[in-house]
């Protein structure tokens, strides 16, 4: 595992609903090509697939839940002819067929061949042709998959114009009189999306996709606002005409995408990683206050931004949500562990007094870090599958070799469960400070005494173990290096 940098925060966020978990308590009946779910509920609803040029093959269905999609049946294609069996009270919301079982992860998930729906209380049949699942899926007698269909395609649209009237607003020159007719198209443009979808939703109000599309209705921008100040306008206002007050979209990732393109609002390549948990922890705060009361909702919304927020370790973040936002409704592991990580955090917060350690080296040796004699100690956790660290090797090398203060030492703690991969690359690099090996890797003491999720994992520690600095990159290393350690020089 590794500590992932600032900047593909989002792609993650955006990444974690691909994710399939097994599935749990639900009956799968492959028997006769039929798979049903179990319920006491005798209502049936069949949504019947036939996909041209696939082979026989076993088909997954996955339903999506707060986060992620996880399987809920299965059954054998024939000819490319199957179907599944909904019950009454099967929950409304978005579902994949998947062609060949997924992975339970995110990356393979992703790449897998599914086609996606709504289903709410409606049967249907869907036809796809396999060499072209992508642009080839068409849906017969199902009025909301019809209506999504038209609202994707007109956003699809509408995205490209707007696409390119942003730089054309912003950069065309005010005096010429183009400018003003660009103005009026640009108001125009919005405003007619905005009554499309207010009209989408009052003629299908009684469908469950009505709750999904109205929340994408979006501000109307005025074209004077550019920039940095539209920038700082939505963050204020991004949720005003639509905010997140429909538990039933909890079965669809509309959410998640809301949130993750909240939070890129707050994105700034320029931030520090402390500077840049001090924004996200504003956008948390507006976020949260334009939740509804609802508990299901507001317990989502608090696991979906723990469980981001702890994929790269920005452990101020993840405190000030669960110092303000976790109560009594939150009460799933995702929140219990995300509890106990923030107890561990504290234990390792700067100031705190670290834990001792003996350990061997790749030597043999046993070291005991309270017995070191250098005025400062660069604690390092590490693997040598980690590609980042591999990169934070090769640079921490060089300025050890050249520019690093005469009082520090750095000891390297690698958590490789295989100790051969660990000796065999701190041979090959020579790596030319005290290398030492938690033979049980995560599950190690040193690894628990220091809280350790993800690496590389940073301390730096004064004689006495008190923690001085906790760096995030190696240019923060550097940095906090030469305001703890230079000035002793």
């Amino acid at each position: 595992m590794k500590r992932l940098n600032i900047g593909v925060l989002l792609l993650f966020l955006g990444t974690m609903v691909l994710q399939c978990n097994e599935p749990a308590g639900n009956k799968v009946n492959e028997k006769e090509g039929v798979a049903m779910l179990a319920s006491g509920n005798d209502q049936v609803y069949n949504v019947n697939f036939l996909i041209g040029n696939m082979a026989d093959q076993n088909v997954y269905l996955a339903a999506f839940n707060k986060s992620s999609y996880s399987l809920i049946d299965s059954t054998l294609s024939t000819n490319g002819s199957f179907y599944f069996s909904f019950l009454a009270d099967q929950h409304p919301g978005t579902y994949r067929v998947y062609f060949g079982r997924p992975e339970f992860n995110q990356r393979d998930a992703a790449e897998k061949l599914f086609i996606e729906f709504i289903w709410c209380k409606e049967s249907f049949s869907v036809s796809a042709d396999y060499l072209d699942i992508r642009t080839s899926v068409a849906f017969e007698n199902s009025e909301e998959n019809d209506v999504l269909g038209d609202f994707r395609e007109y956003e699809t649209d509408y995205e490209e114009k707007m696409s390119a009237m942003y730089p054309l607003i912003d950069r065309y020159p005010q005096k010429d009189e183009f400018f003003a007719e660009a103005k009026t198209h640009f108001m125009t443009l919005q405003e007619e999306r905005e009554e499309f979808i207010l009209a989408l939703i009052e003629e299908h109000a009684d469908l469950y996709v009505k709750d999904l599309i109205s929340s994408y209705l979006s501000l109307i921008l005025k074209p004077e606002l550019k920039g940095m100040d539209r920038m700082a306008y939505l963050r204020y206002h991004f949720f005003d005409k639509a905010p997140i007050d429909k538990p039933g979209l909890i079965y669809s990732p509309v959410y998640n995408y809301k949130i993750i393109e909240y939070l890129s609002l707050y994105r700034d390549k320029n931030n520090s990683y402390s500077q840049q948990e001090d924004a996200f922890i504003e956008a948390t705060d507006i976020i949260m206050a334009n939740v509804s009361a609802d508990a299901d909702l507001r317990s989502f919304v608090v696991e979906y931004l723990l469980e981001g927020f702890n994929s790269f370790q920005m452990e101020k973040v993840q405190s000030y949500i669960a110092e303000n936002y976790v109560d009594e409704t939150c009460t799933t592991d995702v929140v219990e562990l995300a509890m106990q990580r923030v107890e561990g955090y504290k234990k390792m917060e700067l100031g705190a007094i670290a834990a001792d350690f003996k350990i061997r080296s790749i030597d043999n040796e046993a070291i005991v870090l309270s017995k070191l004699k250098n005025d400062y100690t660069v604690v390092i956790f590490w693997a040598s599958h980690c590609e980042h660290c591999v990169r934070m090797m090769s640079k921490l090398k060089d300025w050890y070799l050249s520019d690093i203060p005469d009082n520090v030492e750095i000891v390297a703690i690698s958590i490789d469960t295989v100790k051969t991969n660990w000796t065999s690359y701190v041979e090959q690099m020579k790596l030319p400070w005290i290398n030492v090996h938690e033979p049980l890797g995560w599950e190690g003491k040193s690894a628990s005494d220091y809280n350790i999720y993800a690496t590389p994992t940073i301390f730096v520690l004064d004689r006495k173990r008190k923690i001085l600095a906790k760096p995030i990159t190696f240019r923060e290393l550097k940095r906090d290096l030469v305001e703890v350690a230079g000035s002793d020089e």
